[in-house]
């Protein structure tokens, strides 16, 4: 678990305020250069018109990132056909080829570590007009959980199942007790 930067008390990822001092866990430091993640589709640099989702990596496993270090931003135009969320394999027949691919990033944060990630995890789509997250990989081989903005607790998504996301919400691919990529939703409209 990460610490908060004023008591050093262990909190849960994604969480806003400290529950011990009140600190804001929130407030995103200074960050040297944004990395985008790509997106399929999404041309890095282009000022996006429209609404938008951006997604910042605000964990992977016990380190955690201020927001802004490194994100996706997908047109919600584009979730009308499911972007998924997961890490390439070029091996396979046909290969696979998620949307929003996480493999250069978590091998950059842990070189030679096997990634958590399932090759095809979890979807972004729309869900009756807006953002959703739908789980594609079951309780053995990973989940998908969401924790809401008003709450304090990861709920998993049930495979195949949609959840609709609100803006600030904390997607998180794994094991929140163990090893996991948490992102942080920012919807924009």
């Amino acid at each position: 678990m990460p610490n908060c930067p004023e008591c050093h008390e262990p909190f849960v990822h994604g969480q806003i305020i400290c529950s011990h001092c009140g600190a804001d866990l929130d407030e995103p430091p200074t960050i040297e250069e944004t990395k985008y993640l790509p997106v399929l589709g999404v041309q890095q640099g282009l000022v996006l018109t429209g609404p938008k989702i951006t997604l910042h990596v605000i964990g992977i496993d016990e380190m955690t990132f201020p927001e802004g270090a490194y994100l996706a931003v997908i047109p919600v135009a584009m979730l009308e056909v499911p972007v998924r969320i997961g890490r390439r394999d070029l091996k396979q027949n046909p290969p696979i080829r998620p949307e929003l691919d996480l493999s250069d990033l978590l091998a950059q944060i842990q070189p030679g570590i096997r990634p958590i990630i399932s090759r095809l995890h979890a979807a972004l789509q729309l869900d009756v007009g807006g953002p959703a997250i739908k789980a594609l990989v079951d309780h053995r081989t990973g989940t998908t959980w969401v924790r809401h903005t008003r709450s304090d607790r990861f709920s998993p998504v049930p495979p195949n199942r949609v959840r609709r996301l609100e803006d600030r919400d904390v997607i998180l691919l794994g094991d929140p007790r163990g090893r996991h990529v948490s992102l942080r939703v920012i919807l924009n409209p």
